[in-house]
């Protein structure tokens, strides 16, 4: 079975940074890019989303959804950016 590498990252990089971050973790040969639900950094799913349009392969996922502090009607629209 193949090792499987992810790396765990936090939204308070600039999206350029956060694009070149993401960029060179997939050709390291990460399989995953995961970003934190943090509060106080960018939103998570522009986060990903970002990730996701400058990216081919790496999957992307979040951390800790922190579902109990946030309302439905805030959480469909940032949840339909990634579909």
């Amino acid at each position: 079975m193949p090792l499987r590498m992810s790396v765990l990252n936090v939204g308070r990089y600039t999206p350029e940074r956060l694009r070149h971050l993401a960029q060179f973790q997939e050709e390291c040969g990460y399989e995953t890019f995961w970003c934190a639900d943090e509060r106080f950094f960018r939103d998570v799913y522009a986060s990903l989303t970002l990730v996701a349009l400058h990216t081919r392969h790496i999957q992307v996922g979040i951390d800790v959804e922190q579902i109990i502090r946030r309302f439905a009607y805030e959480m469909m629209p940032r949840v339909h950016t990634l579909l």
